[in-house]
């Protein structure tokens, strides 16, 4: 009866720690997830920005300059 009883706590005691553990990685893969696409965001905006900034002036004008 002992042996049972402890082979069943030990199953228990190993999901629980496998599905903690995975609720561990889910969280902190959504974090990563949720970094990327802060970063991902950030890096459109300055290239638009950027791209803004480079159109805006004559290209033709540009050349002149500096040929």
């Amino acid at each position: 009866m002992e042996i049972s009883f402890k082979i069943k706590f030990e199953k228990l005691d190993q999901k629980f720690k496998t599905k903690f553990h995975q609720e561990k990685n889910l969280k902190l893969y959504q974090k990563t997830a949720n970094q990327q696409t802060i970063y991902l965001l950030l890096l459109r905006l300055f290239y638009r920005l950027v791209i803004k900034i480079v159109s805006y002036e004559d290209p033709k004008a540009w050349l002149s300059k500096n040929l």
